[in-house]
């Protein structure tokens, strides 16, 4: 593990790339590259996923939802079935208080968002 952190750190240097170090579900620090507004994140470093694209225009998600979750989320669960996936919830008070998904891979860099959608099964547990 902190091999891939110092190799990390390197990428990020070399490309000025914000790295967001997340402890118990929280952005605990931001490594230089990261534009920051008011002690918030205002840029994420992540892809899209064909699939994600496609959900995102389908469902009505708007991007800026979908970035808020990622660098704010409520609570962030490991996925199940992938041990490289982490799944970050967000409620969503623009569309009714419903809580949003996002699948994310983590393995890779920049993180790669898997899916998006929102979850019925978080509804009241956040």
């Amino acid at each position: 593990m902190q091999r891939a952190a110092v190799r990390a750190r390197a990428v990020a240097a070399s490309t000025n790339t914000p790295i967001h170090i997340i402890k118990d579900g929280k952005i605990v620090a931001i490594m230089p590259g990261a534009p920051r507004r008011n002690n918030r994140v205002t840029q994420m470093n992540y892809e899209l996923t064909k699939h994600a694209r496609k959900v995102l225009e389908e469902r009505g998600i708007q991007l800026e939802w979908m970035e808020r979750t990622l660098s704010e989320p409520h609570c962030v669960l490991p996925d199940p079935d992938d041990p490289k996936v982490e799944r970050p919830f967000r409620r969503i008070p623009e569309f009714g208080g419903r809580v949003l998904r996002v699948a994310v891979n983590t393995a890779v860099a920049p993180n790669r968002v898997v899916s998006v959608f929102f979850d019925r099964t978080m509804k009241g547990k956040l």
